[in-house]
C-alpha cells in the first residue's frame, strides 16, 4: 500500500465506514462476534468511533516505521502488534484503553498480518499487568440539579431534556418538531437518534413540549452545543458541584431511575444501550 500514512488509514476506513447507518440494522444482519462472543456491526457508525480507530491505526502505523521499518500498513503483523502494546503496558496505559484499541484493530483485522486470536490474546495478557481505571462517579446529585437554572430558556429546556429524558447532548440540542413530536392520545412522544443510528422514542411532557414550541423558530428548536455546555458548567461549579459534563447528565438520568425501582434491563433498554454491561458504568 502506498502514500502518507494518514492517506493509508483513510483509503482502509472509507470500507468501514458507515456514519448515519444504524449499528441495530447492520448488526442484525452480520454474523460478525466480537471478543466476548456477542454480535456487533463489522461497520464504523458515528464519527467518535471513526476517529477513535484512525488514531489507533495511525499510532500503530508509525511505531512500525520508526521501529521496524515497515511503511505499507498492510504489512503490520502480530510481532509489530504485540510489541507496540508490551511497550504501551510499560508506559503505564490503562487495560481499558488497551483494551479499546485492541477493539479497534479487530474491526479492520482483514487489512492486516494478524488474527482475531492474536489480539485477544493481547487482551488477555493486558488484563493481567495493564493498570486498571479507578472510574470515578460521573453522576450529579438530584438535590445539585434541583438548583440548576440556566441563563435563559431554551438552555433551561435543553438540559430539562436531558435530566427528564436522559438525552445524549446531540438529541437535546436539536429538534425538528414536525419529524420529532408526535401527538397521541395519552399525550406526546419523542422519536430521535441513539447512538450508532438507532431510532429511539420516549413520552414527553406536555409542560415540556410547550418549551420546545416556545423556544423554536420554523419548527426547529437548535441550541449551540458550546454555549449550553458552558452555561452548564458554570452553574454546576456554582452551586458547589463537581463538573462532569454533560454526558454526567444521562449518568444522573441512569441512576434516578434505577432509585425510582426500575431494573437494570429497563434501565438499559430506556438508555438506549444492547447490552446491560454498558449500564453497568452509568450505575457505578
Amino acid at each position: 500500500m502506498r502514500g502518507s500514512i494518514k492517506h493509508q488509514v483513510a483509503t482502509i476506513l472509507k470500507k468501514y465506514n458507515a456514519q448515519g447507518i444504524s449499528k441495530k440494522e447492520e448488526r442484525s444482519k452480520n454474523e460478525t462476534k466480537g471478543f466476548n462472543n456477542q454480535k456487533v456491526s463489522p461497520y464504523i457508525h458515528s464519527y467518535e468511533s471513526y476517529r477513535a480507530v484512525f488514531s489507533t491505526i495511525k499510532n500503530i502505523a508509525e511505531y512500525a516505521k520508526k521501529h521496524y521499518n515497515v511503511k505499507s500498513i498492510d504489512k503490520i503483523d502480530n510481532n509489530i502488534i504485540q510489541m507496540y502494546f508490551l511497550g504501551k503496558i510499560a508506559d503505564g496505559v490503562s487495560y481499558k484503553s488497551i483494551s479499546n484499541q485492541v477493539s479497534h484493530l479487530s474491526k479492520v483485522k482483514d487489512e492486516f498480518q494478524y488474527t482475531k486470536d492474536q489480539l485477544e490474546r493481547v487482551r488477555f495478557s493486558a488484563n493481567g499487568v495493564a493498570k486498571k481505571q479507578n472510574l470515578q462517579p460521573r453522576a450529579y446529585k438530584q438535590t445539585l440539579l434541583d438548583k440548576i437554572k440556566l441563563e435563559n430558556s431554551k438552555l433551561q429546556t435543553t438540559f430539562e431534556l436531558q435530566r427528564e429524558l436522559g438525552l445524549r447532548i446531540s438529541a437535546a440540542i436539536s429538534i425538528n418538531l414536525n419529524n420529532q413530536l408526535h401527538k397521541h392520545q395519552d399525550g406526546y412522544t419523542l422519536t430521535f437518534k441513539e447512538k450508532g443510528g438507532k431510532i429511539s422514542e420516549k413520552n414527553i411532557s406536555i409542560e415540556l413540549v410547550n418549551k420546545i414550541k416556545e423556544n423554536s423558530k420554523d419548527g426547529l428548536f437548535n441550541v449551540s452545543q458550546s454555549t449550553y455546555t458552558k452555561s452548564l458548567k458554570k452553574e454546576v461549579i456554582r452551586n458547589g458541584g463537581k463538573w462532569t459534563g454533560t454526558h454526567g447528565m444521562r449518568h444522573s438520568y441512569a441512576q434516578n431511575r434505577l432509585e425510582e425501582g426500575y431494573s437494570k434491563q429497563n434501565v438499559s433498554e430506556n438508555m438506549g444501550h444492547i447490552r446491560e454491561e454498558v449500564t453497568d458504568t452509568y450505575l457505578r
